[in-house]
């Protein structure tokens, strides 16, 4: 499988809530899941990965941490709305998070900008 179409199934999968469980109390199931996922797209990387789930499940802390990891050169802007936008130095990205958290929108940003890289890289 291409970085690209892991990122475009991983962003699938966060958009369609396919890593919520359905019993809180295994929870592990999930984060597998998600981290299985995230290896698929970017290599082995416990350190983004782990930001990018718990981006996933809410954390503003996490999705910062992830942000600057992965596009360190890149501006952002979230509110508390579930609107995140990202200004790159070529791309200007404006994702509605509608009905996620605020993390959760910033993380589907930076997916969606990261594919965009994906595809301007093989264009080239």
């Amino acid at each position: 499988m291409t970085k690209l179409k892991a990122l475009e199934a991983l962003l699938e999968k966060v958009n369609a809530e396919c890593f919520d469980p359905p019993d809180p109390f295994y929870p592990i199931w999930k984060y597998n899941d998600f981290m299985t996922a995230w290896e698929d797209a970017f290599g082995l990387s416990c350190l983004t990965g782990g930001n990018g789930f718990y981006a996933y499940k809410g954390s503003l802390n996490a999705a910062k941490a992830l942000h600057d990891a992965v596009l360190p050169e890149w501006a952002w802007h979230v509110s508390s709305s579930g609107v995140a936008i990202l200004d790159g130095p070529e791309f200007a990205m404006n994702v509605m998070g509608g009905r996620y958290a605020p993390a959760r929108a910033w993380l589907i940003a930076i997916l969606k900008a990261l594919i965009a890289i994906e595809k301007e890289q093989a264009d080239d």
